[in-house]
């Protein structure tokens, strides 16, 4: 089975090769949809217990995440568009982008904050800056400046 992304069992934990499967199980465990609560309600202490996903990369030399140590870059990019409460219509607006063939959008999800992640296909020859530009043209909301991974 092909590797999707590198699982953590937190900042700063070694970055293991997962399969969307692991990845989508990992998500449904009741410790961590307890530990998203505490961290939506304050705990900030906890947020880098949470797990980490590269959905970016499938694999790091020596289960280092680090660009530098990147063995298997994919060509996808998370966005992190930081204003609450608006998953829904981001997630309408990717998925008629989508079917107007401008984007392939692999996820669309409420971050633990509240804020939305949406993760999507590179398309050939655009940099990071242009999928950041673009997508947040296209979908009428600002994306974090800093939620990029800058592998290709």
């Amino acid at each position: 089975m092909m590797n999707f992304t590198c699982i953590g069992k937190g900042h700063g934990a070694p970055a293991v090769p997962a399969t969307r499967e692991a990845w989508e199980q990992l998500r449904k465990e009741p410790w961590l949809a307890d530990m998203c609560r505490r961290i939506e309600h304050g705990d900030e202490q906890l947020k880098p217990k949470l797990p980490i996903w590269t959905p970016h990369c499938a694999e790091f030399k020596n289960n280092h995440r680090a660009i530098a140590d990147a063995v298997k870059p994919l060509q996808r990019l998370m966005l992190d568009f930081d204003e609450k409460g608006h998953s829904a219509e981001i997630l309408e607006k990717a998925l008629q982008l989508q079917a107007q063939g401008k984007w392939v959008i692999l996820l669309v999800e409420d971050s633990v904050r509240r804020g939305t992640h949406v993760l999507v296909e590179v398309p050939q020859g655009m940099t990071a800056e242009e999928v950041q530009t673009r997508f947040s043209d296209d979908v009428g909301f600002k994306i974090d400046d800093a939620s990029y991974f800058p592998f290709f």
